[in-house]
């Protein structure tokens, strides 16, 4: 399972921390991401993680709408019809 974090440091930090459970290869060295024993999946760990990591790229617009509890309605496209 492969999950992402927030940095490089935090994935080493849970790897270092709990090699059993995390672990990484080659093509994700230079990527904020961590593989994961599904057997180890800690449900809460990986919802808290995430939420967090979904705040963090989220805009501004869908977390006020996501702390509020309210129900996104899709933008409409600023584009004009190109008539095909």
């Amino acid at each position: 399972m492969v999950l992402k974090v927030g940095s490089i440091d935090e994935r080493d930090m849970l790897v270092g921390a709990a090699p059993d459970t995390f672990f990484f290869t080659a093509h994700y060295k230079d990527h904020p991401m961590v593989l994961m024993r599904p057997e180890k999946l800690d449900l809460e760990w990986a919802h808290a993680n995430l939420v967090r990591v979904w705040r963090e790229q989220a805009s501004k617009r869908v977390l006020k709408a996501y702390d509020e509890g309210a129900q996104l309605q899709p933008r409409r496209s600023r584009r004009r019809p190109t008539g095909r």
